[in-house]
């Protein structure tokens, strides 16, 4: 359970420092202040450190996956409720089955991954033929 807890975890990171790299590259489009750029960066170089401790405990398509559909509903909500996008009713149908089916994706990978590893170690024996 820790596990899932700490994947997820991880995911929700990602996720942020993607949705604050992306908003501070928005803004900074709009209202050009370099502070604005500096901290998308920085935002940036952290979501790579953090990607990379998160693979060390989990695999790339697991982490990917999940830091995508919490993305996904980060900027689907800011660029409404900021920036005034509107979606018609068949688009907002399209984002949902969307989201659920990547959610799916996510959790069928999470059990998969915990259960036997279908990848097995050599033996000492094997090892020193």
């Amino acid at each position: 359970m820790s596990e899932k807890l700490g994947l997820v975890g991880f995911m929700v990171v990602l996720a942020g420092l993607d949705f604050a790299g992306t908003v501070f590259a928005k803004e900074w489009t709009i209202h050009r202040a370099p502070w604005m750029l500096a901290a998308g960066a920085v935002s940036f170089v952290a979501l790579f450190v953090v990607l990379v401790i998160g693979l060390r405990y989990a695999e790339m398509s697991i982490v990917t996956l999940g830091w995508i559909v919490v993305l996904q509903a980060g900027v689907l909500m800011i660029d409404r409720a900021r920036y005034g996008t509107t979606i018609a009713p068949g688009g907002w149908v399209a984002i949902v089955l969307i989201v659920v089916l990547q959610g799916y994706l996510v959790l069928a990978a999470t059990e998969s991954a915990a259960g036997p590893s279908s990848v097995t170690q050599p033996s000492a024996a094997s090892a020193a033929s």
